[in-house]
Parts: C-alpha cells; sequence; structure tokens
C-alpha cells in the first residue's frame, strides 16, 4: 500500500542529498577561481654557454659549467642575470661603517 510518510520521508533525504552535492560543487568552483593565474612563461638557469670565435677560421670556445645565470620568462617581458666570467666574482671588501652623524 501507499504511504505518504514514507514518500515524504524518501524525497526529503533526496533533497537533502541534493543540496549536499550542489553545495559541494560551490565551494569547489569558487575555490577555483579563487586562485590567480600566474603570468610566468618559464625560467632557465644557465647550463652553457657558447662564446663565438674571432675569426672565422677559429673555433669558439664553449664553458660546460658557466657561473650562475638565471633567465625569467613572462608574458611580454623578460629578465635575465648571469655571471658572464668563467670564474666566481672576486669577493668585495666590506664598506667601513660610519660614525652616526659625524661625517655630516
Amino acid at each position: 500500500m501507499f504511504s505518504f510518510s514514507k514518500s515524504l520521508a524518501a524525497l526529503a533525504g533526496l533533497l537533502v542529498v541534493s543540496m549536499v552535492v550542489v553545495s559541494l560543487v560551490a565551494v569547489g568552483n569558487s575555490a577555483a577561481q579563487d586562485q590567480k593565474k600566474t603570468q610566468l612563461e618559464g625560467v632557465w638557469k644557465v647550463a652553457e654557454v657558447v662564446e663565438p670565435a674571432s675569426n672565422a677560421n677559429a673555433k669558439g670556445t664553449t664553458i660546460t659549467s658557466p657561473q650562475p645565470g638565471l633567465l625569467i620568462f613572462t608574458r611580454g617581458y623578460y629578465s635575465g642575470m648571469a655571471v658572464t666570467a668563467d670564474q666566481p666574482r672576486a669577493a668585495v671588501a666590506p664598506a667601513p661603517a660610519c660614525d652616526g652623524g659625524k661625517e655630516r
């Protein structure tokens, strides 16, 4: 026999499950939309430097373990930093400390 109370309980259970699923999907979408897209296209480390020869008959120089260097590319912009020598930079002596305001 048909029972109105059982049918109503089943409908209420289905409604609760549907609301939980919809809320989980909404939370997942908002979290994905909150993440900012990065404009970074790529970052490369200098791995090898090839210096061309001074004349056409000579062979160029290849440095297989160069000093540190980094190239950063974004949409429309780039930046590069590298030590172009084949030896590390010489250490620089620290600047002498000043005596407060006595130099004025």
